[in-house]
């Protein structure tokens, strides 16, 4: 939970937008657009992550306060934002809490945020993300950082991509959970689709098994190694429960 705040802190304090425009979150990518995890070539969303890569290496570059780079990219040093590229990016996809709350699985809860994240790419590891999202009908590049969230997707989606069923994959949040997951859909075999199957990610894997990530070294075991895809029965009681708590943040009082 704590890195989950870290995070949203994080991210909040590095928006490259001075001047926060009120983002069109009903402005979804066209059905023509990419979806889920791609490298979204030739995309108006990819086009804005690269375009603000330059400025954004620049900046890490001149930056006399190693340690503050280093929390918005994870590199050695900040010359070494000099081979940075964009790699593959995926949409978010919201909990609905109220959905949630009032019995809807989790897949009947989710809503498009029509917002994108792509994985900041050096020397083929991923050290950051960039965010972006249609402002005023443009697409730009809102976000920085969240170094670890990006390690700990990168590690999940390099498991599963390679999964000879080739299976269907979302990222997804709770922002009253405070919790972050990667859905599985495996292709059908028949007239009947695949029930989902949940990864959580280092922000909710206490909801999975509560013990599970006690120490530092635990969560180093858990990014390590392959992480189960887990039911929806196995994790759904505990979100919304961590739901409820969230709710009862002023921040979510709306």
């Amino acid at each position: 939970m704590q890195t989950f705040r870290r995070s949203l802190e994080l991210l909040a304090a590095v928006a490259l937008i001075v001047a926060w425009p009120a983002l069109g979150a009903a402005d979804e990518p066209s059905a023509s657009s990419p979806r889920e995890f791609t490298l979204a070539l030739g995309s108006a969303q990819r086009e804005a992550a690269e375009a603000a890569l330059p400025a954004l290496v620049d900046r890490a570059i001149r930056s006399d306060d190693r340690r503050l780079s280093n929390r918005v990219f994870s590199v050695d040093s900040p010359g070494a934002m000099r081979d940075a590229s964009i790699g593959y990016g995926f949409e978010v996809y919201l909990i609905d809490p109220a959905a949630l709350l009032a019995g809807n699985d989790i897949d009947k809860s989710l809503r498009r945020t029509g917002i994108w994240r792509f994985i900041v790419v050096v020397d083929n590891r991923a050290v950051g993300l960039v965010t972006v999202a249609r402002v005023h009908g443009q697409w730009k590049t809102v976000q920085v950082g969240g170094a670890r969230l990006a390690e700990d997707i990168s590690n999940t989606v390099a498991d599963y991509v390679r999964d000879p069923s080739a299976p269907q994959l979302r990222f997804i949040r709770s922002e009253q959970g405070m919790a972050d997951f990667i859905q599985i859909v495996a292709r059908g075999t028949g007239t009947s689709p695949a029930e989902p199957a949940y990864i959580p990610l280092l922000s909710a894997q206490e909801l999975a098994s509560p013990s599970r990530l006690s120490s530092a070294a635990s969560a180093s075991t858990a990014v390590a190694s392959k992480r189960e895809a887990l039911s929806e029965r196995r994790i759904i009681d505990a979100l919304r429960a961590s739901i409820e708590r969230g709710m009862s943040n002023p921040r979510f009082d709306h």
